[in-house]
């Protein structure tokens, strides 16, 4: 009998409160998936209210104008928030450029040091002369 209630194919009852549906033990994620008496979050950003899925279409449709002015709100927030970015972004390219400078001009300065230096070893000074 342990096993037989173990099984996948074990009826079980839904454990939402007031659903009472019985349905094979591995198919329950699947109903719970669905079930009108599941537990869910209000998808709408900003909102933090929780109900059971059978009542969040209402509370959509009696909320609606909250959400909304919650969602114009984020999008404001959003759109500082990637013009603040821009601003970084573009002060941060401006600083690249400047490090790849004055690196490309150093590395100049390196190489011209370089060849001036081989140039003035006792070896070289003979070379130049044949």
């Amino acid at each position: 009998p342990e096993h037989e209630e173990s099984s996948p194919e074990a009826q079980i009852e839904c454990p939402n409160a007031g659903c009472g549906v019985t349905v094979a033990r591995d198919s329950i994620g699947e109903h719970r998936g669905g079930c009108g008496r599941e537990e869910v979050e209000c998808p709408c950003p900003g909102c933090e209210e929780r109900m059971v899925r059978a009542e969040l279409g209402q509370h959509v449709a009696a909320s609606g104008e909250v959400h909304l002015q919650r969602t114009w709100k984020r999008v404001d927030e959003q759109g500082r928030t990637i013009a603040e970015l821009q601003l970084t972004n573009a002060g941060l390219e401006e600083k690249v450029a400047e490090l790849k400078a004055a690196s490309t001009a150093k590395a100049k300065v390196q190489a011209r040091r370089s060849r001036s230096s081989a140039m003035s070893t006792p070896g070289c000074r003979s070379a130049l002369k044949r």
